[in-house]
């Protein structure tokens, strides 16, 4: 019988060992996952506070691309709504280098104006009637008769 006790109370203390192996063991591993967890959000935090860096950096180049096409289009004498109308900012930027392609944008114009029917403005100032002369032939008039006290 005191064999059977003692073997009872060996099972007792192992059990009781296994036991706190396992809540040990359990609390490792819910430390080890809070720690994972932890870890995770930290990175997660960074790569979204990097896509909003991404889109907001994306969103400016766009503008700036399309101020840069916008001044073309005044030193061609068009207003931007006119080209935007007959093309996309993606098709005139130059896919080797990213920055806006000056060629694209002139045919892009040109576009425009054969789509909307905008008449390119000469170059230079407009004087109507520049160079034709009035007719003075019937006028017979001296130099002494234009100031004569009985002018008409």
């Amino acid at each position: 019988m005191t064999t059977d006790n003692t073997t009872a109370d060996q099972t007792d203390e192992t059990n009781a060992v296994d036991q706190t192996i396992a809540e040990d063991t359990t609390t490792t591993e819910q430390a080890e996952d809070t720690n994972k967890n932890a870890e995770a959000a930290k990175y997660r935090k960074r790569a979204q506070a990097a896509e909003a860096e991404r889109d907001t950096l994306a969103e400016q180049l766009t503008n700036v691309r399309r101020g840069i096409v916008e001044e073309l289009c005044h030193e061609h004498n068009i207003k931007p709504a006119a080209l935007w109308t007959v093309t996309e900012l993606d098709t005139l930027i130059d896919a080797d280098t990213g920055l806006v392609s000056r060629d694209a944008v002139t045919e892009a114009i040109e576009q425009a104006r054969d789509t909307l029917g905008i008449a390119p403005i000469p170059k230079g100032v407009h004087v109507p009637s520049a160079g034709q002369e009035p007719d003075y032939s019937a006028v017979n008039n001296t130099f002494a008769e234009a100031f004569s006290p009985n002018r008409r």
